[in-house]
């Protein structure tokens, strides 16, 4: 009969994880994913460094605009002199949002691509070797597509999961299990013969 990924391989309760498992877990992903953040980090200093140039010259443009050749239309020039850096400021506020906004997707999509990364067997191995047993059951069950390698997000949900007592629960779905099928044992074998009739 086939498990769930929480009841699998744990026949016997081990020693729970360890904080040294999560921190060796988190040292791990922080390594493999270390070329993406530092992507991220240099696209935001350089968005920002760019953004803040932008805004002088927006600023620099709107204090320099003549409006003076307003007045041959009739329209008070001095009022709209008085106003003219609310209006630039309001426009650097909307663009300086729209501009998070892409800033802020943009570091989302390269976490994104860093949680999709492989796991190689090299570096899989080797972190098998640095955690315990009971951490090891909890990495098996973050692993859910069994189709699909083992990626930097399956090592995340791992950390997360420890965290959060998996271990445990893992154990005493094992546990509930085991006494159901005790409870079902008896019934199964006193029914099994009409299957023949």
């Amino acid at each position: 009969m086939m498990m769930h990924p929480e009841t699998a391989h744990t026949d016997m309760p081990l020693a729970p994880p360890t904080v040294k498992d999560r921190i060796t877990i988190h040292q791990t992903i922080l390594r493999l994913t270390a070329i993406y953040k530092t992507v991220a980090l240099a696209i935001v200093l350089i968005g920002v460094v760019l953004w803040l140039t932008i805004i002088n010259r927006i600023l620099h443009f709107g204090r320099t605009l003549d409006y003076s050749g307003l007045e041959a239309l009739g329209i008070d020039a001095a009022l709209i002199k008085q106003y003219n850096p609310f209006f630039w400021w309001t426009v650097v506020i909307i663009c300086t949002l729209l501009f998070s906004y892409l800033l802020f997707h943009l570091v989302q999509y390269t976490r994104q691509r860093a949680s999709q990364k492989v796991v190689s067997d090299t570096d899989l191995s080797e972190l098998l070797k640095k955690i315990s047993p009971a951490a090891t059951h909890v990495l098996s069950w973050a692993w859910q597509q069994r189709r699909h390698p083992i990626t930097v997000g399956v090592l995340q949900q791992t950390t997360a999961q420890l965290g959060a007592n998996r271990y445990a629960l893992i154990c005493l779905a094992k546990k509930q299990e085991q006494q159901i099928q005790n409870h079902l044992a008896p019934t199964t074998k006193h029914t099994e013969p009409l299957h023949h009739l």
